[in-house]
């Protein structure tokens, strides 16, 4: 990363007494391999992948939906909810 340099002609009579009669250099204040630039729009092959990608996660989240509710009406369906309410009163009575 290249830091700007201020001629020393460009430097007042303070400065100059100061850093001397050299270019006016500037130091890092961060490490030159954390910073990197982040493009200000994402190009269309970019958001193109994206919303392939987040219909494909929907589509997919959407098909399981589907199963569960699927093995949940086959469970009601074959009397197992209903087996369960009568193990929990003869339980009940037992007691």
């Amino acid at each position: 990363m290249k830091l700007p340099k201020i001629p020393k002609e460009f430097l007042t009579p303070e400065l100059r007494e100061v850093v001397g009669d050299t270019d006016l250099e500037f130091d890092a204040v961060v490490d030159p391999t954390d910073v990197f630039l982040i493009p200000e729009t994402p190009d269309k092959d970019y958001l193109k992948k994206s919303a392939d990608l987040s219909a494909e996660i929907i589509y997919d989240m959407q098909q399981q939906l589907n199963n569960i509710k699927q093995n949940t009406e086959k469970y009601e369906i074959q009397g197992h909810d209903k087996g369960c309410e009568e193990n929990s009163e003869d339980s009940e009575g037992s007691s």
